[in-house]
């Protein structure tokens, strides 16, 4: 696999994972009490509890893209 070929692996991997954070987050905002109710019902959780974990969840997985979608895919448009 040469570098033209790894940049536009990484363009794709960073558009469908920046894709899919948007829709997560959309969805959050705009599901919110849907997502709260079904929790509840399934793992009893309280709805503040809930909030702060969709809060850590959605912080990582924006750090886990940053780390291995965005950084090595600037590190490759930088080689010349």
């Amino acid at each position: 696999m040469d570098i033209d070929q790894m940049i536009i692996f990484f363009r794709w991997m960073l558009t469908i994972n920046l894709c899919i954070f948007f829709f997560s987050v959309v969805m959050s905002i705009v599901m919110k009490n849907f997502m709260v109710s079904v929790q509840k019902k399934l793992f009893d959780i309280e709805t503040e509890s809930l909030k702060l974990s969709l809060y850590d969840f959605l912080g990582l997985y924006k750090i886990l893209i940053i780390v291995f979608n965005l950084v090595p895919y600037i590190a490759l448009m930088l080689v010349p």
